[in-house]
């Protein structure tokens, strides 16, 4: 009976050892840290298996896992806490849960962990930026969908789920800006980073730096005219030059300064073509903390065709209303400036009819000068160089006219750049019979000879006339007398 007893007791315990299996481990959700409090979640569900009645959380630090609480309940999907090191300083927080059957006390398996995003932010001193460094969340695989950047509690920016870095230039000196990351799960869930907070404790540039325009003057001296605004905690400042608006920026000058207002500056231009500047405020890594707008040189060329000189010039750039006109002078044989026309923002060619200067008399050198003006109320002013063109002594001669009364072509005359201090002008037939001649240069041939009107046909023409410093030149040739 005894034995009987033994054998009954020792089935039943086999049994009960039979029956309690390891629960299965519960399904973390996600894990996160407020980015403000530096309250730490984890959220889960359960694994299934019944029996289950509390749950160990176990928070991972180097290879080791330390369980650091355990929340009793059949119904627990979810555990918070706080501990001295509440904000994260040394990397992500790394979590696990295992189920526990405490009737039997059988533990499960730890699933996987889940690591909270960690950031750090730094100051970058030399690019007047703050730079966002983090690490990935673990735990979502494939199922991580991208990163939201907050600054001051505002979504700043939507990135990928690749991305690592951010900086950020939107930052003002001597502001503090608290930042956190949130990573997005495809299903919906959010997991939000430890916070950290920076002060931007950078030397302020300037509040800006405005370039004004220039004045090219002499064979290659431009002076160029800035204004600088308050608040500048730099003294240090480069001037830059470059070949193309887009091209780069070579320091042709450095200073210091200190304070606000108008400044202006001289530099030799390399040759004679436009140049690009701009002034730069240099911070203490050397590099521009701010940056003006373009002030262009103004380069102008003229060239003389006939009775014309041609300009042609480079726009400038780039004030923030644009240019509102442009206007040109001429001198005369090293005469004083005079205002000649006035063009639109868009205009970069000009000519210049010099017929009429020219039959008044002069030596034939044209100096031509630009000024263009802006469209905000400052001195907004730019002047290129002077460009001079000889338009030396010169016939042009029509090879027909109509004298037919019409009102059209009725005369014939040659077309002179200068006034001659001699002159003559002579029509001929075919026979050489002098048909019209005259010493006036003004004088014109109406197709007349002795009261009546010339046959159509062709007559013979002949012009000499001697330039104020003694050049003689002569043209002959045929003209033809058309009727309609």
């Amino acid at each position: 009976m005894r034995s009987l007893i033994i054998i009954i007791s020792f089935v039943f315990t086999f049994i009960g050892i039979l029956g309690a299996q390891i629960p299965d481990p519960p399904l973390i959700q996600v894990v996160r840290i407020e980015p403000f409090t530096g309250l730490k979640t984890v959220d889960w569900l359960p694994g299934g298996s019944a029996g289950v009645n509390a749950y160990i959380i176990h928070k991972k630090k180097g290879n080791i896992n330390i369980a650091i609480d355990t929340v009793y309940g059949i119904d627990k999907t979810s555990y918070s806490w706080n501990e001295n090191d509440n904000f994260i300083t040394t990397g992500p927080l790394t979590v696990t849960v295992s189920a526990w059957d405490t009737t039997n006390d059988e533990e499960s398996k730890l699933p996987g962990h889940h690591s909270t995003v960690y950031l750090e932010a730094r100051l970058d001193e030399c690019s007047y930026n703050l730079r966002l460094e983090w690490s990935n969340y673990t735990g979502w695989g494939d199922s991580l969908d991208y990163y939201v950047v907050f600054r001051n509690n505002v979504p700043l920016d939507t990135l990928n789920n690749q991305a690592r870095l951010y900086s950020d230039p939107g930052i003002s000196a001597k502001q503090f800006y608290h930042y956190y990351i949130l990573a997005h799960h495809k299903a919906g869930r959010i997991s939000t980073s430890n916070g950290d907070t920076l002060s931007a404790t950078f030397k302020t540039p300037p509040e800006y730096i405005y370039a004004l325009g220039n004045e090219i003057s002499g064979q290659r001296s431009i002076e160029l005219f800035f204004d600088i605004g308050s608040g500048s905690e730099l003294e240090s400042y480069y001037l830059l030059r470059a070949t193309r608006a887009d091209g780069t920026y070579d320091t042709v000058q450095s200073f210091t300064y200190q304070g606000e207002g108008q400044i202006s500056l001289i530099d030799e231009l390399p040759e004679e073509k436009p140049y690009y500047y701009k002034l730069a405020s240099i911070n203490l890594c050397g590099k521009p903390a701010r940056m003006s707008n373009l002030s262009s040189a103004i380069f102008l060329s003229s060239e003389n065709k006939n009775m014309t000189n041609r300009l042609r010039w480079n726009k400038y750039l780039e004030w923030d209303g644009g240019v509102y006109k442009y206007k040109i002078y001429r001198s005369i044989d090293d005469g004083a400036p005079l205002f000649l026309d006035e063009l639109a923002p868009a205009d970069t060619f000009y000519v210049d009819d010099i017929s009429d200067a020219a039959m008044q008399g002069n030596k034939g050198k044209y100096c031509y000068y630009i000024e263009a003006y802006g469209n905000n109320t400052l001195p907004e002013k730019a002047i290129s160089g002077t460009s001079c063109v000889y338009a030396g002594p010169m016939i042009y001669m029509p090879n027909a006219f109509t004298p037919d009364d019409d009102g059209i072509n009725e005369e014939f005359w040659p077309v002179l750049n200068f006034l001659p201090s001699e002159y003559i002008f002579v029509i001929r037939n075919r026979w050489g019979n002098t048909l019209f001649q005259t010493n006036d240069p003004n004088g014109r041939w109406d197709g007349s000879y002795a009261g009546d009107k010339v046959p159509g046909g062709v007559y013979i023409y002949f012009v000499r006339a001697v330039s104020q410093d003694g050049k003689a030149i002569e043209k002959e040739g045929r003209l033809n007398v058309l009727y309609h």
